[in-house]
């Protein structure tokens, strides 16, 4: 008879025979029945390693990451994740999370008003109309067409 049978690294496996494996081997077990007749059984024991991966993560100042392990963190830190793999092994999973904070500030340049942060995507807002969009205000630099009003920039 033949069988297969794999553990975890580290792990230990009793054979039919009662012998201990710890690494990957193909074992003869000789079995007597209370017959009197012998039983065969050819053990192929694999060994399934642990795996390690290590992972970036990048949230916004303010934000919740969630990680592999299902517990939560706002600032910066590396988690180390153990879980169980599809072998029943171990699987850790070290996560480098950094929180990048936008520049929301806004400068008075006369004429006009420009956002602080360079290289952003910006959308000029009247909040004097509900904080709606202004149309086609979408550099980093705003000139407003009323002497007198309130006005934001939503900076991605």
């Amino acid at each position: 008879m033949n069988e297969s049978a794999s553990i975890c690294d580290g792990d230990t496996y009793t054979f039919p025979d009662g012998t201990i494996g710890t690494t990957a081997q193909v074992q003869t077990s000789t079995l007597v029945s209370t017959g009197g007749c012998d039983s065969i059984i050819v053990t192929t024991l694999g060994v399934n390693m642990p795996s390690s991966q290590n992972v970036s993560a990048d949230i916004c100042n303010g934000d919740i990451y969630t990680f592999p392990d299902g517990t939560t963190a706002s600032t910066a830190q590396i988690q180390t994740s153990v879980l169980t793999d599809v072998n029943g092994c171990d699987s850790t999973i070290i996560t480098e999370l950094s929180v990048s904070t936008v520049d929301v500030g806004v400068s008075y340049v006369p004429p006009g008003l420009e956002a602080d942060l360079s290289g952003g995507t910006y959308q000029w807002i009247d909040c004097d109309n509900g904080n709606s969009p202004i149309s086609g205000e979408t550099n980093q630099s705003f000139m407003p067409s009323l002497e007198f009003g309130n006005y934001a920039v939503i900076v991605t």
